[in-house]
């Protein structure tokens, strides 16, 4: 069964795209894993920055003698 592809709603059978649209969807696959794994680095990131800023605040509730959750607030 020939692989389909859909491009703004029109499916192609990629067997029979041209050379040059080949090499234009396989860098098109290459930048959509790209873009996943940038993504997942992101949420990797934002998670981090929230603990950071969670473990900065608690100490800074301690710097001026306060309880973390007060700090929180």
């Amino acid at each position: 069964m020939a692989q389909m592809i859909k491009i703004d709603e029109v499916e192609y059978d990629a067997d029979k795209l041209s050379n040059e649209a080949k090499a234009q969807l396989m860098h098109l696959r290459v930048i959509e894993v790209e873009n996943a794994r940038l993504q997942a680095q992101l949420a990797i990131n934002q998670t981090a920055r929230v603990a950071y800023v969670n473990a900065l605040k608690a100490e800074l509730a301690k710097y001026n003698g306060q309880t973390a959750e007060a700090a929180k607030a």
